[in-house]
C-alpha cells in the first residue's frame, strides 16, 4: 500500500515529494509464497480472511507471524472484539492487492528491510528492485516477521543513516 501512496503522490508534483520508501516483511505485488502460509490459511482457501472464527484466525496470524500482541489478542476476549475487525481488514487489503505489471518504476529510492527468524527470504525482497529506479537493496536485521514490535538496533541505524543524508 505504501507504494501506492508514493505512486499517487508522485503524479501530484505541487505536493512535497516522498524522499525514501522503506519496506518489510512483503514481497512486491501482493504476491503470496507457495506453501508459504500456516496450515490453517491453506485450510481455509488460501487467505488469512477466508478464517470465519475470530479466535481461530488470529491463532492462524499468530502460528504465521508470532508476536506478544497476538498472543495477547487471543488471551482476551474484550481485546479481540476490538482488534479484530482492524485486522481483518488490514489483512483483507493486503491479500488483496495486486500491483499493476504495467506501472513505471517510481523515482523515489527504495530499501527492503526483513527479519532474519522470518519465512520471508531476502532475495524474495529483492523483488522490490523492479519497482523502482533507485533501488537500496535488501537489509535483513535480526527478528522475526514483527521486528518492528521491537526494533533492533541494526535497524534504528539502518533509519538514521539513510534519512540524515537526505
Amino acid at each position: 500500500m505504501a507504494l501506492e501512496f508514493v505512486r499517487l503522490i508522485a503524479a501530484q508534483p505541487a505536493l512535497p515529494q516522498p524522499t525514501h520508501l522503506f519496506v518489510s516483511a512483503r514481497r512486491p505485488g501482493g504476491s503470496v509464497p507457495p506453501g508459504g502460509g500456516a496450515e490453517q490459511a491453506a485450510a481455509a482457501g488460501g487467505t488469512l480472511t477466508a478464517i470465519d472464527d475470530d479466535v481461530e484466525f488470529v491463532r492462524a496470524v499468530h502460528a504465521r507471524y508470532g508476536g506478544e500482541t497476538l498472543q495477547m489478542v487471543l488471551d482476551n476476549a474484550e481485546l479481540r472484539e476490538m482488534v479484530v475487525p482492524m485486522m481483518r481488514a488490514d489483512f483483507a487489503a493486503a491479500e488483496g492487492y495486486r500491483m499493476d505489471p504495467s506501472a513505471a518504476p517510481i523515482s523515489t529510492p527504495v530499501t527492503a528491510v526483513g527479519g532474519t527468524e522470518d519465512s520471508l527470504k531476502p532475495e524474495e525482497l529483492e523483488g522490490w528492485g523492479a519497482v523502482t529506479s533507485d533501488w537500496r537493496g535488501v537489509t535483513m536485521v535480526e527478528g522475526g516477521h514483527m521486528f518492528v514490535n521491537d526494533p533492533p538496533p541494526a535497524l534504528s541505524e539502518l533509519l538514521v543513516k539513510t534519512l540524515s543524508k537526505l
